[in-house]
């Protein structure tokens, strides 16, 4: 049902992480701020890191590594890396719908919750989709994970407007 939501296909890749050996300060940095204060914060106020730099210097080599090791830890609730030579990973509209699918996949109550709506309302689609829709889905769990979930999106840049 919740391939109603028309993700499209996106991910990591084990290949276009940073070489071993390199980064590996600035991983633990992130990591860390990851999980600091995690079972404080309530599950809404979000936390955001931006990394930004000049083109080439390893963005989004770095957001592989990232996902790679959220992954490892199950914490990885999904991630979009977008591209400027893809028609579906330069469209906005497409990100939504596909972190929703993603995290749907990794957490089975806010995959029932997803589904229902859908049930609900069969006419849902990226176009009709309100960008309230996810955290209407968040507020509706009836607990929160017992682990800290993260969304990676690469290359915001690279959207076509």
């Amino acid at each position: 049902m919740v391939r109603q939501l028309k993700p499209v296909e996106t991910g990591y890749h084990q290949d276009r992480r940073c070489m071993d050996g390199t980064r590996e300060a600035l991983l633990k940095e992130i990591t860390d701020w990851l999980t600091s204060g995690s079972e404080q914060r309530d599950a809404l106020d979000g936390k955001t890191y931006w990394i930004y730099g000049l083109p080439g210097i390893g963005k989004t080599s770095l957001a592989h590594s990232i996902c790679a090791s959220l992954h490892d830890h199950k914490q990885l609730a999904g991630a979009f890396f977008c591209r400027r030579d893809d028609p579906n990973l330069s469209e906005p509209r497409n990100i939504l719908p596909t972190l929703i699918h993603q995290l749907a996949m990794v957490l089975p109550p806010f995959r029932r919750i997803v589904a229902e709506h859908l049930r609900e309302d069969p006419y849902v689609t990226p176009e009709t989709m309100k960008h309230a829709l996810f955290l209407n889905f968040i507020r509706k769990l009836p607990h929160l994970p017992g682990r800290t979930l993260v969304f990676v999106i690469d290359a915001l840049d690279e959207w076509q407007y």
